[in-house]
């Protein structure tokens, strides 16, 4: 993603970091005040009122995990998106930011729990109950579509029942699922 083509708030990370800055709180377009933490391996972005809004980035070994909570329950149960926080943007942002850091991503850890709001969870759970797969569900999720068209897909998913109440998947850099394809030489050593 191009520098200019950055929303405000990742522009404002973009240049902090490119300057040898850390940490820094600033003002964003809508007004509202966030909180930033910037490392070569990490990316946390929160809003200083409503620390519950929050985009985080975080990579070890090549294995990158998001936390982007970008969305709250209000007192009618409706989803009230930040202004200022674009989940899809922020995954281009930190796996170009990482890579260039010298941090490669290879794997991206997925990780859904019913509660609170579990979107994601409930998109997962749905299209398991059309499918019957774990891979081919989690490859319908938001998360698996916007890892997608970073060149990331599912390789492996786990049920509820093995990750404390929730779903794990993982996406790797490969050519996109294949029911019908024969194993991946991989697949046949794990």
């Amino acid at each position: 993603m191009a520098y200019k083509e950055l929303p405000p708030v990742l522009k404002h990370v973009s240049h902090m970091a490119e300057n040898g800055n850390r940490a820094d709180i600033f003002q964003s377009p809508s007004g509202k005040k966030i909180v930033c933490d910037v490392t070569s391996y990490h990316i946390h972005l929160h809003d200083q009122a409503e620390e519950f809004y929050e985009l985080k980035a975080s990579i070890s070994y090549g294995v990158v995990d998001f936390t982007l909570s970008t969305r709250r329950v209000n007192g009618d149960l409706l989803l009230t998106p930040h202004p200022d926080f674009y989940g899809g943007q922020f995954v281009g942002f930190a796996l170009n930011y990482f890579t260039n850091h010298n941090q490669i991503p290879r794997i991206i850890r997925g990780s859904w729990r019913p509660e609170p709001l579990g979107q994601v969870y409930g998109e997962y759970m749905e299209a398991l109950g059309i499918t019957d797969d774990k891979v081919k569900a989690a490859s319908q999720t938001w998360s698996g579509k916007t890892f997608a068209r970073h060149g990331f897909y599912v390789f492996r998913a786990f049920d509820a029942q093995e990750v404390n109440g929730g779903v794990e998947a993982y996406f790797k850099r490969e050519p996109p699922y294949d029911p019908n394809a024969p194993a991946h030489p991989s697949a046949l050593n794990e």
